[in-house]
């Protein structure tokens, strides 16, 4: 039996932050549009993305993660955390290609697998994932949650900082950093 690993040198002890990805969008929004009003919204919106790149602004910067358990809602880390967000869904492709991956069909839906969400996944992403971690790079993924492009939020976002393969049973564990759980030292 022959297996593969790799890991990067993010630690999520070290370089992940230790609060949960929970804030008030009434928040978020004031932050945004500089206006300050009750949404009267009851639910809370996650900065992952901003959470996922803040970490690796901290890791290449060898800046440390601040040591507080409690999610902010204002302040300089917040207002960081809402630019970070800001610039992880400018980036390249990553809500048109969120967008397009939620409206494909998952494998069996009786198309081809070219077509499928699983094939795109595999023979698009995942080489490209797993020749950076195996160069030591840390890897934000967009993990698709939701099939509706209407959902967007819905999806979520963590740092990729290892996998390991299974060469007989074809099976590949991604460890990560995940800011809904930072309670957790590596997701798989």
């Amino acid at each position: 039996m022959v297996k593969e690993e790799y890991f990067t040198a993010f630690k999520v002890e070290k370089h992940g932050f230790h609060f949960h990805n929970s804030f008030s969008v009434d928040n978020i929004v004031n932050e945004i549009t500089g206006v300050d009003f009750d949404l009267l919204i009851d639910w809370n919106y996650g900065l992952c993305g901003g959470m996922c790149w803040a970490a690796l602004d901290r890791y290449y910067g060898k800046e440390m993660i601040p040591e507080r358990t409690t999610t902010p809602q204002e302040g300089n880390l917040f207002r960081e955390l809402v630019r970070r967000q800001i610039d992880f869904l400018k980036k390249g492709w990553t809500i048109s290609k969120t967008l397009l991956y939620q409206s494909l069909p998952t494998h069996g839906d009786n198309i081809p697998d070219e077509g499928s969400l699983g094939y795109k996944t595999q023979i698009n992403e995942w080489p490209k994932i797993k020749e950076k971690l195996k160069d030591g790079i840390p890897v934000t993924m967009v993990l698709i949650r939701v099939l509706n492009p209407f959902l967007l939020a819905k999806n979520h976002s963590v740092v990729a900082i290892g996998y390991h393969y299974d060469t007989e049973t074809k099976q590949v564990k991604i460890y990560a950093y995940d800011p809904n759980h930072p309670e957790e030292r590596e997701k798989k």
